[in-house]
């Protein structure tokens, strides 16, 4: 019983893991672009202010993921139309 508890949480922990570092991956190529634009037309970029506008943004979106993920499997489309479209938009 305890392995599966243990063998549970490092799943959960590999599944976060992944999820972050790929928030982390997706604002670190959109604070590149955002930067490269500003490079570009101004002649001036911060990629730091650029990191710091466009990183948090993809953490929230991570951290919300598993539950709106959940809520989807919770009301598919198919089975109760009008409560799961509530809660699909």
């Amino acid at each position: 019983m305890e392995v599966k508890k243990e063998n549970l949480f490092r799943q959960t922990l590999l599944k976060g893991g992944l999820l972050f570092l790929a928030a982390a991956c997706l604002g670190l190529f959109f604070a590149t672009q955002s930067y490269l634009t500003y490079l570009y037309r101004d002649g001036r970029g911060d990629f730091l202010l650029s990191l710091s506008v466009t990183l948090p943004d993809w953490i929230i979106w991570a951290i919300i993921t598993p539950f709106i993920v959940k809520l989807g499997r919770r009301f598919p489309f198919e089975r109760h139309i009008l409560s799961a479209s509530a809660v699909n938009l």
